[in-house]
């Protein structure tokens, strides 16, 4: 929190009457992106319900009994909800600096020298406030723009990011251990060997028995792109530590 004169508590959300700068290139840099946040968006949205579905219907039936599969059935639900929850919440909170009342806007006496003049924006920044060409706003403490929530990572939802890294290191890492379980009972598992991945590819298309192979060879693919699901979410969870 910034403290301007007395300690004042920032608005999390823009207010209305603030505009962006209107700039051309930025407008087409957020035009060019609009669809790829989308995308990344629901790339995270399916992925949560597509293992939530794929380990409590097919992995962990062949593992638990009733309660086992009750007991992670509300604990993979909860994991999705703050997800989705924390997905949402970052993408629904701003971290503007227009945001700010002029009160807020004007430096405290003596730390003029560490505020800097947006000329896209046209306002004074406070410290560690960066302007954005892709939400073409000038952002509090801005750390990145994520293509994933579809908004900059700032000082009033980076809370909701971490939230967000933290549950989905969670849950796509119980669903590895569980996971790599499975696929254990289905043959050897070789994590950096690709020429075996398409080998069992080509096997599912030509070879005998095309059920089963295409069957193992499904169950390999989702370990794979679980185990990329974990490691991406879960390394940048440590770099923001």
């Amino acid at each position: 929190m910034y403290f301007v004169g007395n300690s004042i508590k920032l608005r999390a959300m823009a207010c209305p009457e603030s505009q962006p700068s209107h700039n051309p290139e930025n407008r087409l840099i957020k035009a060019s992106t609009a669809y790829l946040e989308s995308l990344a968006i629901s790339v995270v949205v399916l992925l949560s319900f597509f293992f939530f579905i794929y380990d409590m219907y097919i992995v962990i039936p062949t593992m638990m009994g009733t309660f086992g599969q009750t007991f992670h059935g509300f604990l993979g639900a909860w994991i999705v909800f703050n997800i989705l929850g924390n997905l949402w919440a970052c993408n629904r909170t701003k971290s503007w600096v227009a945001s700010l009342s002029a009160e807020e806007l004007t430096p405290p006496k003596g730390e003029e020298y560490t505020w800097s003049h947006c000329e896209p924006c046209n306002l004074l920044m406070p410290p560690r406030s960066w302007h954005c060409k892709i939400c073409d706003r000038c952002v509090l403490k801005r750390d990145h723009h994520c293509n994933f929530t579809g908004c900059c990572i700032g000082h009033n939802n980076h809370r909701y990011f971490i939230w967000l890294l933290f549950y989905m290191s969670v849950g796509t890492g119980l669903a590895l251990v569980y996971n790599f379980i499975y696929t254990l009972s289905h043959g050897r598992i070789t994590l950096v060997d690709p020429i075996f991945m398409y080998m069992l590819f080509l096997e599912t298309l030509l070879g005998h028995g095309q059920e089963e192979l295409q069957r193992k060879y499904f169950i390999f693919l989702i370990l794979y792109v679980n185990a990329m699901v974990f490691v991406l979410p879960a390394a940048k969870l440590v770099y923001q530590m």
